[in-house]
């Protein structure tokens, strides 16, 4: 019998919502050990994912110089301009960073496809959704835990 993502999927999912501070979800993913989060609008739909990657990409993002081109020229603005920069930095939230077009997948989806779907799109997770509702998450160990465990069966 084929495993499918029911059989192994995470249901007490960490997720957060759009308008999450990205300076909560670093701390969230941190404390927990996490390397990605669900986003959920006010309808609980999901919408995103934040992962380690969008974190640190706004990261670098932030730590850049605003800078304006000018005739060929760099012009680095004043300090209220870098101030403001900073500011709208901090208040980037979940919805700004997110990565929109996440694949999913259903329950009765076999791990099979999941794990080659994972592998060709080098993605660690994908949640799994009865409609537009975030029913679980899958990981890579979770595929793994579950061909440990077919194995030791079998073997």
């Amino acid at each position: 019998m084929k495993m499918v993502a029911r059989d192994i999927m995470t249901t007490d999912v960490i997720t957060v919502k759009t308008d999450t501070p990205v300076t909560e979800i670093a701390k969230l993913m941190a404390t927990k050990g996490i390397s990605g989060v669900p986003v959920l609008d006010d309808n609980d739909c999901l919408v995103g994912m934040v992962t380690e990657n969008d974190l640190l990409l706004n990261l670098a993002q932030a730590k850049s110089h605003p800078r304006l081109a000018l005739f060929g020229l760099w012009i680095v603005p004043d300090k209220a301009v870098e101030e403001a920069y900073k500011d709208a930095r901090a208040n980037t939230v979940a919805a700004d960073v997110m990565t929109k077009n996440v694949i999913t997948f259903t329950e009765d989806d076999d791990i099979e496809t999941i794990a080659a779907t994972m592998v060709k799109k080098g993605i660690n997770r994908v949640p799994i959704v009865r409609g537009c509702k975030l029913v679980g998450i899958v990981s890579r160990d979770d595929i793994l835990r579950a061909i440990a465990g077919e194995t030791s069966k079998q073997g």
